[in-house]
Formats: C-alpha cells, structure tokens, sequence
C-alpha cells in the first residue's frame, strides 16, 4: 500500500481549490484582521497566482493563520504543502500533524491520508491500529479509497 492515491487526490484538490480562488476576493484587510475564511483565501491567491503574485511561502503563512482558528481545508492544505516541500522544506512529521487535525475535524480524505502515514510509519511509527481507526473512519463518510485500505488491513487480521 502507498500513499500515492491520497497523495494523487490532495494535489488534485489544491488545484480545484486554486481554481476556485481566481472567484473569490483576495481580502488582506480582512486576512489580517484575523478572519479564518479570509486568511484561507488570501493562502490561495498566493498560492494559485490568481489576485496576488504567486509565493508559496506566503501561502503557507496564510494557511497556519487560518488553520489556528480550525479552518479545515487550509489544514488539509497545509499537510500537503509540508508533505510535498511546497513554501516550506518537506516535512512529514508536520504533513501528518496537520493531516490529524483535518482528520479529527471529520475530513474524510484527511482521515484516509493520515490512516496511509501510520501504516507506513510515515512521520511517525508505523501503527497498524491506529491506520485501521482512521480508515474506519474515512470509511463510514464513504471515501473509497479508505474503503479498500480497511478491507485489505481486515483480510489480513490486523483490524
């Protein structure tokens, strides 16, 4: 198993996010005015170019900003951008930090991703259970690929 489908996925959802900010305002006063919502756009105009000049750094800025005050996707987000090097020199410990916060949020990909990161031992020891506990979780929201990452973990007994 890899987390090569997750990892596939959460890149395809930063580019429909990125997409999407191209609508939205890019509303600094309001960013830093500590508005959660507004913090995570102001991530994806600079993490997209769209509104504001491209700089990944920023947008990871941004994203911890609103990500202190439980937005989700720019969690998610964050996870990915430490996983992938993206602003920030590639981190797996920190990916899965942030991962676990989506995940405990209810985001079912965010679960699914950091069920991958436990049982490959990915920024942390591998841990089977707690894999299991996380793909259960992504499971029930009916996200496929948790799905058969849980039937697989099963069928061999380690659920």
């Amino acid at each position: 198993l890899s987390v090569y489908f997750f990892s596939m996925r959460l890149l395809l959802l930063l580019c429909l996010l990125c997409i999407s900010s191209a609508k939205n305002k890019c509303d600094l006063k309001a960013a830093n005015k500590g508005d959660a919502e507004a913090q995570f756009q102001v991530g994806l105009c600079y993490q997209s170019g769209e509104g504001l000049t491209k700089n990944d750094k920023k947008a990871v800025s941004f994203f911890k900003k609103a990500a202190k005050q439980g937005h989700i996707v720019a969690q998610f987000n964050l996870g990915a951008m430490y996983e992938q090097g993206i602003g920030v020199e590639a981190d797996v410990k920190q990916a899965l930090h942030y991962y676990e916060q989506a995940a405990a949020a209810g985001d079912p990909v965010a679960q699914g991703t950091a069920g991958a990161f436990h049982l490959q031992g990915i920024g942390t020891e591998a841990d089977p259970a707690k894999a299991v506990a996380f793909f259960e979780k992504a499971a029930e929201q009916g996200e496929a690929e948790a799905q058969a990452y849980l039937g697989d973990l099963l069928a061999q007994g380690l659920g």
